[in-house]
């Protein structure tokens, strides 16, 4: 069995995947794959990357999932304020390294995430990409 079976690692600093999301990636795979109460603990914490992982060493030991992620949400909260995320948004555009499809899923997240109508969220995946204008009509 692979050590985080899939789940995306959590650093706490990436707008695009919330301690919600990373939680809800946890819950889903230890219902899938059967996991032990024991199990979620470890595989919760080896997903941990970054900011996040300093944050869990210099906290108490967490005898219990649900206490990890109480204090990890706690600690990195989903909430971004609107204008927060207006600007995110408006100035995240396509990188070389990903396709248009997996930006274009990125930012749908994002919106979805801030809660913006479908038309604000499609009208910032088409100007965060470069290209002649006559090109981005789809």
């Amino acid at each position: 069995m692979d050590a985080t079976c899939g789940i995306s690692k959590f650093s706490g600093e990436d707008k695009t995947y919330s301690s919600s999301k990373w939680a809800a990636d946890i819950e889903d795979n230890a219902e899938i794959f059967g996991w032990s109460a024991q199990q979620k603990l470890i595989i919760a914490r080896r997903s941990l990357i970054g900011t996040a992982e300093l944050w869990l060493k210099s906290e108490k030991a967490f005898k219990s999932y649900d206490e990890l992620k109480t204090a990890l949400q706690k600690e990195f909260p989903d909430t971004l304020n609107s204008k927060e995320m207006h600007e995110f948004m408006a100035s995240r555009k396509k990188r070389k390294d990903e396709t248009v499809y997996q930006y274009m899923l990125i930012m749908k997240e994002l919106g979805k995430r801030a809660k913006f109508p479908d038309y604000i969220a499609i009208q910032y995946i088409i100007d965060g990409i470069s290209d002649y204008e006559s090109n981005k009509a789809i």
